[in-house]
């Protein structure tokens, strides 16, 4: 299982297309995605370990079209946690522990 994954640590990365982490532990750190500019699908879904979408933690990933947050343990959502995200056409965050959702969150999409 991953734990964690250092800032920059994809940022020598920027022709993959699609980044699967899905089924770990992670923790979402500032800037770890920096690096993915041609991203186009991030798989997350089922890091038990996330409780809380960091402000910003998706910086860089204008051409990501699709983001799986599913079966997380999401509870909240920074406003601006989805900031810059200008090309996502898909959002999945079913089985999540969300409880509220404020128009703010999703500004930027």
């Amino acid at each position: 299982f991953i734990w964690r994954i250092k800032a920059n640590a994809f940022r020598s990365l920027a022709s993959c297309l699609h980044l699967n982490l899905r089924q770990n532990f992670l923790l979402l750190q500032p800037n770890v995605f920096n690096g993915l500019k041609n991203l186009h699908i991030l798989e997350l879904g089922g890091n038990t370990n996330l409780g809380e979408l960091p402000l910003n933690g998706f910086n860089g990933l204008e051409l990501l079209g699709r983001l799986d947050l599913s079966n997380l343990t999401i509870k909240s959502i920074n406003d601006g946690a989805f900031n810059g995200l200008f090309g996502l056409k898909m959002l999945d965050l079913q089985h999540n522990e969300l409880k509220t959702l404020e128009a703010e969150t999703f500004m930027g999409l």
